[in-house]
């Protein structure tokens, strides 16, 4: 596996430098709370336009904003680590 602590020759320095970024700097997470922010966001700004908002759209937005926090708490709760 590539993306495992020891690596051969034929992989290279490259791919072991970009697979300690990835890594120790934890882009992935990252980048998936950026885009869960920006998801949740614009279910804000949908239902804040919305002319006259039914029940059902008053959970879904529940629903988002509540996993959005659970998701950043659980975040920041690894990232002090």
């Amino acid at each position: 596996m590539w993306w495992g602590t020891r690596f051969t020759s034929s992989y290279g320095l490259g791919r072991f430098i970009m697979v300690t970024v990835l890594d120790e700097w934890k882009v992935w997470p990252r980048g998936m709370m950026v885009v869960f922010t920006l998801m949740s966001w614009r279910v804000v700004e949908w239902f804040m336009n919305l002319p006259d908002p039914s029940m059902q759209q008053a959970g879904l937005v529940s629903v988002v904003m509540g996993a959005a926090t659970g998701a950043f708490g659980i975040w920041m709760s690894k990232e002090v680590k």
